[in-house]
């Protein structure tokens, strides 16, 4: 089995059954989404000793054997653990254990940002009782108002599952709540927090909130964003440090907001947890994400430019060319003609199509270089 450099593996019985001497070294780096194991050796700098493993978010008892065998295994140094949506209940449990079972320290969200990731309805509690600007909301068993458009949304959902419009007139779900529709332009900042100190990474620009409700995801993402006054750079990035502050966040959170057209703010909601956004802002910056404290206690600005876009070929990583792909492609470069010539000379990077979308946002920048 391996574990480390090259290539994340599903932990399982064999991990403990290797015959290597047990391992006491710096960071043991456990990834929960599937899609991370393909990128993440290129964004973090592995220090001799350090290894990372894949724990597959979908297989709770693959977090019992982690466990039993993590003594062994790695009896003292650091355990960073990183979750997807549905992996947060469990990772905390298991982070929680390991604190409880072994010498070192053990990295993982913090138990508040976590009940917020996961209940939108918390969520909207947290944001109203500490003035972070956000949409009017109606509880389960409440009925939907005529004079507004509202959306019904999944209480515990992410990446836009289930939701609607919702009819004026009919009751909220009893497993939903409803959200006043808000119309802009929807942006995303991932922070990072560790030992009390976050640092932001530049804001990523999502398009407009589209009247279909074509989630985030599938649109084109560029970072940094096109024509984002300074002003409202320092806003959203002072928000996401606000909410990792109330929310005691330890590691990465996802703040998604909406820039109004009549110039005010609204934040949607947090996602204390890896996120697609995250190495797209990463790669505008050329940082190591997972291993870089130094920067990432810092506000980071892009230093080139990276966009993604929906994907459904198989995946890869090319590091030399800035390119990457599982469910979304993300590309960089200095600038963004470096860009539109890669995705002109290379159709299966399948981004023809977005090609005039992105002359559009460079002309938005000042100019396609």
């Amino acid at each position: 089995m391996t574990v480390g450099g090259g290539a994340a593996a599903v932990y399982d019985a064999s991990f403990a059954a290797t015959g290597a001497a047990p391992i006491d070294e710096p960071v043991l780096h456990v990834l929960s989404p599937p899609s991370l194991k393909s990128w993440f050796p290129w964004f973090a700098d592995l220090k001799p000793g350090d290894r990372f493993i894949e724990l597959d978010e979908g297989n709770a008892d693959a977090a019992q054997r982690f466990l039993a065998d993590s003594t062994t295994f790695w009896p003292a140094g650091t355990i960073v653990i990183y979750s997807g949506h549905q992996s947060l209940s469990r990772d905390e449990r298991l982070a929680e254990a390991l604190r409880g079972s072994r010498r070192g320290r053990v990295i993982h969200q913090s138990p508040r940002a976590i009940e917020a990731g996961i209940d939108k309805l918390l969520m909207k509690e947290v944001f109203a009782t500490n003035d972070i600007p956000t949409e009017p909301w109606l509880l389960p068993g409440m009925v939907v108002p005529s004079d507004a458009r509202y959306l019904i949304k999944a209480r515990n959902g992410t990446q836009g599952e289930g939701v609607r419009f919702a009819i004026a007139g009919e009751m909220v779900p009893s497993e939903g709540y409803a959200e006043r529709f808000v119309d802009g332009v929807e942006y995303s900042v991932v922070s990072y927090t560790i030992d009390g100190v976050t640092g932001t990474l530049p804001p990523v620009w999502k398009g407009a909130i589209r009247g279909d409700l074509q989630p985030p995801f599938r649109r084109l993402r560029t970072c940094p964003c096109p024509a984002l006054p300074p002003r409202t750079d320092r806003i959203f990035r002072a928000l996401a440090r606000r909410l990792a502050t109330l929310l005691d966040c330890e590691g990465f959170v996802e703040l998604e907001l909406v820039l109004k057209y009549d110039g005010s703010i609204s934040v949607l909601e947090i996602n204390p947890r890896v996120s697609g956004t995250m190495r797209l802002a990463a790669m505008a910056c050329g940082v190591a994400i997972f291993t870089d404290r130094t920067r990432m206690t810092a506000d980071l600005h892009a230093n080139g430019v990276a966009l993604e876009y929906p994907y459904s070929g198989p995946h890869f990583s090319r590091p030399d060319e800035r390119i990457f792909a599982t469910s979304r492609l993300t590309i960089a470069a200095d600038r963004f003609d470096q860009i539109v010539d890669k995705l002109t000379a290379a159709p299966d990077l399948q981004g023809l199509t977005y090609l005039p979308a992105i002359v559009a946002l460079a002309d938005a920048r000042g100019g396609i270089a």
